[in-house]
């Protein structure tokens, strides 16, 4: 899916028990996991695309991450 449709689909998303929107600067999920969307911001008039400022360094880190699962 492309980064424009997958940001075209969560439009009717909130944030919520399972669901966090956070800036390309990180986010944690709750203690019953969940899903964190970054580089969409949750702003007063909705979701706001901003990206994210290197995309290979956030696949490196999300990698890391997974592995110690």
């Amino acid at each position: 899916m492309r980064q424009l449709d997958l940001f075209s689909a969560l439009q009717s998303s909130t944030e919520g028990i399972d669901t966090e929107f956070k800036s390309a600067r990180g986010g944690v999920a709750n203690t019953q996991g969940g899903t964190i969307v970054l580089g969409v911001a949750e702003k007063p008039t909705g979701l706001v695309w901003e990206g994210v400022p290197d995309a290979a360094q956030l696949r490196t880190v999300v990698g890391l991450a997974a592995s110690l699962v």
